[in-house]
């Protein structure tokens, strides 16, 4: 290889404005990140923004990226502080919104659902926000991440077993825990879509009131769930 060539990729090579995400180094200085965040490549920074490394503080600033995409490289950044994630449940894009949801969900305590610290208020707070957002993407991705937690906030579960989209109220209506009977009460009192019902009947654990009420729409699918469902009491 002729010298000057070999100069030149050395030279790239150094210069962090050149970097490939692929390129890299193991340890990030903060000099190195502020010089590609400057005018490094795009896709690097995309690269860069989504290490654990990333000191903190700029991951704050760089939170309020104008680029999209380097915004939910942030989201999804599992160092990425609590405060900064919070504020990124309230971007205007969806895909962003929808990526703090999981973090969010995993950071609640063991006690969220019952005897909840400051830290998860601030967090339920928000997640409330994204359970009633316009977009349905965003609402089924809570309900996702909060029917893997073992002890969901039950103001969240209440509020995502109304949703009118199915693939949101339906894994709460048929598998949340401390689900309110006064909300399936609600639920399937007026004239509810057959999955509903469906849904309701095969829960772990059924009250009469609530048996009754789902024989009295006369589903016959449903029916036959109640009366297959061991957890089910039939007065």
């Amino acid at each position: 290889m002729p010298l000057a060539q070999r100069k030149a990729e050395v030279e790239v090579a150094s210069d962090p404005r050149q970097l490939r995400p692929d390129e890299l180094p193991i340890n990030l200085k903060p000099e190195m990140v502020e010089e590609i965040l400057k005018s490094g490549r795009h896709e690097t920074i995309v690269a860069m923004v989504g290490r654990r490394d990333m000191p903190p503080a700029m991951i704050h600033e760089i939170s309020k990226h104008k680029a999209p995409d380097i915004r939910l490289a942030v989201a999804r950044n599992p160092a990425v502080a609590d405060g900064t994630l919070r504020n990124l449940a309230k971007d205007p894009e969806a895909k962003i919104r929808t990526a703090t949801v999981p973090t969010m969900v995993e950071r609640l305590s063991p006690t969220a659902g019952t005897k909840p610290t400051s830290k998860d208020k601030q967090f339920i707070k928000s997640l409330e926000k994204l359970a009633e957002d316009e977009l349905a993407s965003v609402r089924r991705q809570v309900t996702q991440s909060i029917m893997k937690s073992s002890n969901p906030p039950a103001e969240i579960v209440n509020m995502l077993a109304k949703d009118l989209d199915r693939l949101v109220a339906e894994p709460v209506l048929m598998g949340a825990g401390n689900l309110d009977d006064k909300i399936l009460q609600q639920v399937i009192e007026n004239y509810p879509p057959p999955w509903v019902l469906k849904a309701v009947a095969q829960r772990k654990q059924l009250g009469p009131k609530l048996t009754h009420e789902i024989v009295e729409h006369r589903d016959a699918e449903a029916a036959g769930m109640i009366l297959d469902n061991e957890g089910a009491v039939i007065d």
